[in-house]
């Protein structure tokens, strides 16, 4: 194996490569580096540091679904909070704003 090509830290015991999880799983830029970083603890550098990696990843996703609820959260048309869990006809939820009462 090459230290490019295929390393052995990111190859599990089980012969699974955490890239074609990643890739099969179709994750994003921080969950895939959260895969990344916990298949290979304690392969490469301190099992710790790579850990606290793969948290760290974590929490920033964590943070960015966060803030993309709470945007989905608010009427777009007026931008203030919904009352309800929205429906529209693309996904079957009614959006009702606390400004006009109305469907938003």
């Amino acid at each position: 194996m090459s230290a490019v090509d295929h390393p052995d830290h990111y190859r599990a015991a089980t012969g699974h490569e955490a890239i074609d999880v990643i890739e099969a799983w179709r994750l994003n830029f921080n969950l895939g580096n959260v895969v990344k970083y916990i298949s290979r603890a304690g392969h490469k550098v301190d099992r710790l540091e790579d850990l606290q990696k793969a948290l760290w990843y974590l929490s920033r996703e964590v943070e960015r679904q966060e803030a993309h609820a709470k945007q989905e959260l608010t009427c777009k048309r007026c931008g203030l909070p919904w009352i309800e869990d929205r429906i529209c006809a693309a996904s079957g939820f009614t959006v009702i704003c606390t400004a006009n009462k109305t469907l938003c």
